[in-house]
């Protein structure tokens, strides 16, 4: 029998106990100002390329009169291949995302100022282009005389771009502006190949519109936009929802125009979910950020307080069918940038204040953030998690929005984020950094690069004998989870005879549990239980309507 539970403990999908993954190695970029990672990606000869904003002149950027807009490209060895500064006197470039292209040119997203073709006046949108030596080869700006705020971008399946931003003053490109100067609208800018505008959608009503998360192309012309909200007219006149805060989602065709489009209330419906928006299986969007744990339609696991790390699963008609949460009793949890491997795990990352359930630590008590990386199978079901981070007072963020990204490659996390160290190195995880002498009165961050070793161990649990009942048996699905003794955390798994994981959470330190699995259809399943590297023996759950 124990033979039995290994091997089915080992056969299950996310049951077995994995490892946190360790720090590889780290490396920091910058000066004694402020440095800090704003985007990367793995290219196509197998190298990484970063964006980086700095305002030092000395460290790394010692000797140079102008250091914005710094790129740089690694190897495959991750040594510098080369690196540009394209900001300069008489042309503000300053890049914050990239894509490259299949002839192996970037294009890069950004801020413009002064000097770039079509500058309107204080702070543009930005597009430019450059060949795979990073060469600029064209930029151009977009915008109208006020204040413009970037969001994210795509390259489009036409070979051209969609970028998201918000504007706050009609004139130039912006054709009009619905509230005041304080009230920015959602802009939405598609081009060609070339940069130049097939059209642009300035969406919203007088109160706040904000494009979130990234634009995606969910079919060929076809493009799906998250839209933050407080207003209720204009553009959403008719919305429906009675809340103050809303979520706008829309579709739109080749030629911008909306095509389908849904509204939620934005407190029980993914409140935060400001990070990134991408396809799953089945015709699926994912939006991932945080909402309430107190939720009345997606509640978190019970225990769980505050925000949490949110899932929001859509169907292809723009439902939000389900939220996956992820935290723990903390302030905030919060998710910002996830990829998917080659076996279907997802990888999330994001910053938490919790240091219970599903974060193992925190490093300053629960007061501040650490940053939060989170690992789970293609069913969202935990595999491991992990924080990381020094001892600043205010957290990694620091205040702050969110900067940075992370990516897989030759099996290492590698994430690329703004790092303040403190006092003396090493500060917790951070081993290196420009440190002010005497420190400055504020906030002083560098460009942080930390690998992290992917596990590829499992450790093999030991088997205990039964533990718990199930009651009544078979059942109609709702029944009890009661504990001989005192449970300790525990992961509570239910499979069909196939092998699938058709439902998960967590036992916390109780004797009896109550379990509603009503949805399920008639069968015979799989009860598992995995806690502190101790595997319950394996039940039989029969469930008879």
């Amino acid at each position: 029998m124990t033979r039995f539970l290994l091997f089915f403990a080992i056969l299950m999908k996310g049951f077995c106990a994995f490892a946190q993954p360790s720090i590889a190695w780290q490396r920091c970029y910058g000066g004694t100002g402020t440095d800090y990672f704003t985007d990367a990606m793995v290219t196509l000869d197998n190298g990484i390329i970063t964006c980086i904003t700095t305002r030092s002149f000395d460290g790394d950027l010692e000797g140079l009169d102008s250091a914005f807009g710094w790129v740089i490209k690694f190897d495959s060895l991750l040594e510098i291949e080369w690196q540009q500064f394209y900001g300069k006197p008489g042309l503000d470039l300053k890049p914050t995302f990239v894509k490259q292209l299949s002839d192996s040119s970037y294009v890069f997203y950004g801020f413009g100022g002064i000097g770039t073709d079509g500058y309107q006046g204080q702070i543009d949108f930005m597009l430019m282009k450059t060949d795979k030596l990073g060469n600029l080869l064209w930029h151009k700006s977009y915008g109208g005389p006020g204040l413009e705020y970037i969001d994210e971008f795509i390259a489009t399946s036409d070979g051209g771009f969609l970028f998201t931003g918000q504007s706050t003053q009609a004139g130039g490109d912006i054709p009009f502006h619905y509230g005041d100067i304080f009230s920015p609208d959602a802009n939405i800018i598609k081009t060609d190949a070339e940069g130049n505008i097939e059209w642009l959608k300035n969406l919203g009503g007088t109160g706040i519109d904000a494009c979130i998360g990234s634009p995606v192309e969910t079919s060929p012309g076809v493009y799906l936009v998250h839209i933050y909200s407080t207003s209720d007219d204009n553009d959403l006149a008719d919305n429906g929802i009675d809340a103050f805060q809303k979520r706008w989602v829309i579709s739109l065709n080749s030629s911008g125009a909306i095509i389908n489009e849904a509204f939620y209330e934005a407190e029980e419906h993914l409140s935060y979910s400001d990070g990134q928006t991408g396809i799953i299986s089945g015709n699926r969007t994912i939006t991932i950020g945080s909402s309430e744990a107190s939720s009345t339609l997606f509640p978190a696991p019970e225990g769980h307080l505050g925000e949490e790390g949110a899932i929001g699963i859509f169907s292809a008609d723009l439902e939000l069918t389900d939220v996956k949460m992820f935290g723990g009793s903390g302030g905030y949890d919060r998710f910002y940038r996830y990829f998917i491997d080659n076996s279907n795990n997802y990888y999330f990352i994001g910053i938490s204040s919790s240091m219970d359930y599903d974060l193992p630590d925190n490093y300053n008590s629960g007061e501040v953030d650490d940053y939060w990386i989170l690992k789970t199978d293609s069913g969202f079901n935990k595999i491991w998690s992990r924080n990381f981070g020094g001892s600043y007072e205010s957290g990694e963020l620091s205040g702050v929005g969110w900067d940075g990204d992370f990516v897989l490659f030759n099996n290492q996390i590698i994430c690329f984020l703004p790092s303040v160290p403190q006092g003396e190195l090493p500060d917790f995880d951070i081993q290196c950094g420009f440190i002010p002498d005497p420190p400055p009165p504020f906030m002083k961050r560098d460009a942080w690069m930390v690998a992290f070793d992917l596990p590829t161990n499992i450790n093999e649990p030991q088997i205990t004998q039964q533990e718990f009942t199930i009651f009544p048996n078979p059942n109609n699905g709702n029944f009890q989870i009661q504990f001989n003794l005192n449970s300790i955390e525990t992961l509570f798994y239910v499979y069909n005879l196939n092998g699938e994981c058709v439902y998960s959470t967590q036992l916390h330190g109780k004797n009896t549990y109550d379990i509603d699995l009503f949805q399920l259809p008639n069968g015979i399943y799989y009860v598992s239980m995995i806690g502190n590297d101790l595997i319950y023996e394996t039940q039989l759950l029969i469930i008879q309507k």
